[in-house]
């Protein structure tokens, strides 16, 4: 990975991406030298390396704003695939909306965005959405096994960090085995076979295989040495690489099976899974999943005697609500508005809340319970079921307030005079004239 900030030398053999420094080594973007700068350097960067070695190029983004990465990226997607290397998208929070990632101007989908975004089900959505269309994936800030292996799930053909550059000497032994945990079954036939979107789309053997091995020739690992900047792994070569190089008769996946107290158990591996389910691999956990798999199991019998309704409660119709506030025009008819939504919903919040606080008090656990304990999270969420229509309806008074009974404002202060000595008696001599002394007569 290259950067306008780093001039790294990208060494002779070595595939490489040009990353744009909007969010930099910082997370402040105080690298980004501006969109012109930015597109020099990368011109002479492609001219110098060639573009048949190239991964991508990031457009410049916005980070953590869908919108306003579209606006940023639009005029240099088309000027990125002008030098002919493929033009990569940064996806933010937010651009699941339609219209925010420009697909057929994309040929890579960089997933960017905060940690909690780019982890979650919305960009593992997305990945696979690039996938199908036949774009590249990226994922940026990866620096762990667990996220690697997260990237691998979503289908990402690459990832970078700043793993290497931070003690490159230390962290650079450990990166193959890293890199080979996330290596799995279904990674070796997607390098080795032609993919699904191949089979059906009628293509012949001969153009698959050809294919295949320009996919091959461009995976060629990187040289990877001890040059502080961040590492791009491009996972097919990588891990085909420390196939290679593994010892005679032992394969990747042989390690030493995980334990688990409970006997349903199972092993998570990065392949079909979750990122739940990676997590919980790594750390030898049982998922969300499985313990409400295991509860329903236990609990079956239990149901079957007391049947409890499985269909959502009735959906609000937001539709009058709707209609009636774009129709406004007086705070008086917005509160209208806002306190017939707040009765119409009241009922039901408040028979949840009762419900939950039942639950909090079963069997007397919510006594002496710590502030951290499941009966005590119980309470507090009756609480703030309740809090969600306390809020707007002060809010709803404060507007009524200032509409109606606003509060006086306060009379500015009056002059004050100076300080000084204090005035002088009127009719004394010092009122009517200044004081002099008379002159003393010697004899």
């Amino acid at each position: 990975m290259t950067t306008p900030a780093q001039g790294s030398r990208i060494p002779p053999g070595a595939l490489y991406a040009c990353d744009n420094s909007r969010f930099g080594s910082d997370g402040k973007g105080r690298y980004w030298p501006g969109s012109e700068k930015w597109f020099a350097w990368l011109s002479r960067t492609v001219e110098r390396y060639g573009p048949d070695r190239c991964l991508w190029a990031l457009a410049p983004d916005q980070p953590f704003d869908a919108v306003a990465t579209l606006a940023e990226s639009l005029p240099w997607l088309d000027r990125i695939r002008e030098l002919g290397v493929p033009a990569a998208f940064a996806a933010q929070d937010g651009c699941d909306r339609p219209g925010l990632i420009p697909w057929d101007r994309v040929d890579v989908l960089f997933l960017a965005g905060t940690t909690e975004w780019k982890l979650g089900p919305v960009a593992e959505r997305l990945a696979r959405e690039a996938q199908v269309r036949g774009k590249g994936v990226h994922m940026g800030r990866v620096n762990s096994r667990v996220r690697m292996g997260i990237a691998e799930w979503f289908g990402c053909d690459s990832v970078d960090g700043t793993y290497l550059a931070y003690g490159p000497d230390r962290n650079l032994p450990p990166t193959p085995q890293v890199a080979r945990r996330t290596r799995r079954s279904t990674l070796a036939a997607r390098q080795h076979a032609p993919s699904r979107r191949w089979r059906e789309s009628g293509q012949d053997s001969a153009s698959a295989s050809r294919v295949l091995a320009r996919r091959r020739e461009r995976s060629r690992p990187a040289a990877c040495g001890t040059t502080a900047y961040p590492l791009t792994l491009h996972l097919h070569g990588a891990l085909r690489a420390i196939r290679a190089s593994s010892p005679a008769g032992t394969t990747p996946d042989q390690r030493k099976p995980l334990s688990h107290p409970h006997p349903d158990f199972e092993l998570y591996d990065n392949i079909n899974r979750t990122p739940d389910q990676v997590a919980a691999a790594s750390a030898v956990t049982a998922t969300r999943y499985d313990l409400r798999r295991w509860s329903l199991r236990d609990a079956g019998k239990f149901l079957a005697r007391h049947p409890l309704p499985s269909a959502p409660l009735p959906r609000l119709d937001p539709g009058p609500y709707v209609a009636a506030l774009a129709a406004t025009e007086k705070p008086a008819e917005v509160s209208a508005v806002t306190q017939h939504l707040l009765d119409a919903v009241y009922p039901t919040v408040r028979e949840l809340s009762n419900l939950l606080v039942d639950i909090a008090r079963w069997e007397g656990r919510h006594r002496s319970a710590a502030p951290d304990s499941a009966p005590k999270m119980l309470m507090s969420a009756a609480s703030r079921c309740l809090d969600a229509l306390a809020l707007p309806d002060q809010a709803d008074m404060r507007v009524l307030r200032d509409e109606y009974d606003p509060v006086p404002q306060p009379q500015p202060p009056r002059p004050q005079p100076a300080k000084g000595l204090p005035p002088s008696p009127p009719g004394s001599v010092h009122a009517s004239a200044p004081h002099r002394p008379t002159a003393r007569h010697t004899p």
